[in-house]
This record gives C-alpha cells, sequence and structure tokens, in this order.
C-alpha cells in the first residue's frame, strides 16, 4: 500500500526499516518484473478537462537498477541537480552510497531539453562541476544483516550514525541513532507477535519514552489498524506525564481495492483531520480525500467533517503491470471543480 499522508508516523518509518533488509528496490517500489532503467517526466496542466492548457513540462530524473534488482544510480532532476551511485559487495548488500551534488546551485529542470517521452541535456550542463557532498556506509553482521548506517561528509566527519539490533528470527528489534557526536538522539524497541508481526513500537529520547504505536490485525495476518500515542509536552515536572492519542489509521480490504482512513488529534482528544485513501490492486492510489473537523459555534449543531481536498488518480500499465503514465485530478473544496493538475509519465526499460 502505498500512503500519501505526509504528517506521520512513527510506525510506517518503523516497517519500512524492517521490511526493507529483506526486500530489493524494485520490489520496495512496487515494480514488477526485471526493471533496468525507468525515467520519469512530469507535466503541469491550467484549465479543466476539456479546456486545459500545458503550464509546464520537466523530467524528474533517472533511476537504473542491476540485474539483483537494485538501485546502482538516481539522477535527480527535480529541485537542484543531485545524483546517488550505490555500491554493492558479492552478495549484493549494500556497501556505501555517494552523493554528488553541483558545485554551482543550478535547477535540475535547466540542464535538460524535455520534449513528448524524451530528453536531452542542455548547454548549460557545461556549467555543471560535481562535487561530493557524502557518503552513506554500511555494516552488516555475520547473517548478512545490515547492523549500521553511517553519514560521512567527504573528509570523513560523521553526520549521523544509525545502529540496529536483530532477534534470532533476522527482525529488528532495536535501532538508535547518533548525531555527529556520537550521542544517542532516540531510540527505538520493536516487539512482535507469535507470527512474527510488529505489535508495538516504542520511542525514546534522553531515556524517556515520547511515543509509542501499536498495530492491530485481522484473522488473515493482515493490519487493519494502527495506533499512534505521543507524550503530553510539559516542562512540569511535578506534572503526571502522560500520553494522548495523536493518530488512528483504521485499513479495509474491499474486493481490490484497500481503503485507509486516517484520522489526527489534538492533545485534548478532538480530531482535526481525516485523509480517506483508495489503492487499487496494484497497490497504486486512485484517490484521496482530505478532511478538516468543524465544530460550529451553535453548541446545538453537530460537529462535522468538511472536506477541503480531493486527488483522484489514473493508470496507464504496460504489459509487466508497471504503471506508465499517471494523471492526476484535483478538487479544492467539496463546490469546487475537478481540474487536472498534473500527469507523470514514466519510460521503464528491461533486462
Amino acid at each position: 500500500m502505498k500512503i500519501t499522508i505526509l504528517l506521520f508516523s512513527l510506525l510506517i518509518f518503523f516497517s519500512v526499516q524492517v521490511f526493507s533488509q529483506q526486500e530489493t528496490d524494485l520490489e520496495l517500489r512496487g515494480l514488477k518484473s526485471s526493471v533496468k532503467q525507468i525515467e520519469d517526466f512530469g507535466s503541469y496542466f491550467e484549465g479543466d478537462k476539456d479546456n486545459k492548457t500545458l503550464d509546464e513540462q520537466e523530467i524528474y530524473g533517472i533511476t537504473n537498477f542491476n540485474r539483483a534488482g537494485n538501485i546502482t544510480d538516481i539522477i535527480s532532476l527535480s529541485g537542484d541537480y543531485k545524483k546517488l551511485i550505490y555500491f554493492y559487495d558479492n552478495n549484493d548488500k549494500k556497501t556505501f552510497i555517494e552523493e554528488y551534488i553541483s558545485s554551482k546551485k543550478i535547477p535540475g529542470r535547466n540542464l535538460v531539453v524535455v520534449t513528448e517521452k524524451s530528453w536531452s541535456y542542455s548547454p548549460e550542463i557545461s556549467q555543471l562541476k560535481e562535487t561530493l557532498s557524502s557518503r552513506t556506509y554500511y555494516k552488516n553482521n555475520e547473517n548478512n544483516e545490515e547492523i549500521e548506517e553511517t553519514i560521512k561528509l567527504p573528509k570523513g566527519n560523521v553526520i549521523e550514525k544509525k545502529v540496529f539490533v536483530y532477534n534470532k528470527d533476522g527482525k529488528i528489534i532495536k535501532f538508535t541513532i547518533y548525531n555527529s557526536d556520537n550521542s544517542p538522539i532516540n531510540e527505538t524497541i520493536i516487539n512482535y507477535k507469535n507470527n512474527g508481526r510488529i505489535s508495538e513500537s516504542i520511542r525514546s529520547e534522553n531515556g524517556i519514552e515520547n511515543a509509542r504505536s501499536i498495530s492491530y490485525y485481522d484473522s488473515e495476518g493482515r493490519k487493519i489498524k494502527n495506533e499512534e500515542f505521543r507524550l503530553i509536552p510539559t516542562e512540569d515536572v511535578a506534572i503526571k506525564k502522560d500520553f494522548f492519542l495523536t493518530h488512528t489509521w483504521t485499513i479495509k480490504y474491499e474486493g481490490k481495492k484497500t481503503i485507509m482512513e486516517s484520522i489526527s488529534f489534538d492533545i485534548s482528544g478532538v480530531p482535526t483531520t481525516k485523509v480517506i485513501s483508495i489503492d487499487n490492486e496494484n497497490d497504486d492510489e486512485i484517490s484521496c480525500e482530505t478532511f478538516k473537523y468543524l465544530i460550529p459555534p451553535d453548541k446545538n449543531a453537530k460537529p462535522a467533517w468538511q472536506l477541503t481536498e480531493r486527488e483522484i488518480r489514473e493508470y496507464e500499465y504496460d504489459k509487466n503491470g508497471n504503471w506508465t503514465k499517471s494523471i492526476w485530478r484535483k478538487q479544492e473544496g467539496e463546490n469546487e471543480p475537478l481540474l487536472q493538475s498534473s500527469m507523470q509519465e514514466r519510460v521503464i526499460s528491461y533486462y
């Protein structure tokens, strides 16, 4: 499931860390078959469905994969130019990543000329001078499990370090993030049910627990609910430190569709926002609605959810089941028109 909620989540981050240990980059991105390269193009529109004009077109970037299904390099052309190069050992485990930027601030879109589903470098490419900005090193244990991830500047100064601890089943049970002084920033403990699925995740800062996530599953082992709690912020040591519910995620499986409803709460327990997203059978999001919770001034009137934004997405797929075109339509408010806002196209080549 591709979750587009950007506010959170503690648990979502945990899940990525846990399952990425076993999956290839292709699997993590929901890509099927032996993908060799993806070129991402974006187009932005003004106007409605019948009277739309092309406002802007650009290429987001190029991603290359090896035969093992892992990324070898990424060139990002959305925003400032950036390139990532991935290195692996003989067992296809990442050893380190190099990140390069331009010594001169050049927006990526200025470096290319884009036509329909094709691109070429512009004359400004001659001004591009790549500079190594950082290296990320990975260390594995005897079981080929990643136990350390360290980001360093070119001169060797550490920016950040993550350390992972596993149980006998090869699942992460603790990870700690350290700052540049090698002091722990926060620590996360992950507990599992007997079936190996995450039951609870607990995060602490400076030895004090400040966030907690709980997961629930159905009889088929599918996740149906997440709850996230955070510590009530206070500097008064005399006040009892209690947790309050900040977010809930409810997941329903209806035929080939997956529906997720997320609700955010304030410190007093009153809901503030709600997001309902629907994924198709390919785990691609086809709709997303955002609501805000309105409490009327009239005490006799009932609070209600008001739609603030609706996004509808349509896809075209290739013979391997990977989408090659995604059209987004956006509606900003209940009574506003549904307008085509953007279109993303992917040129995918295979081994």
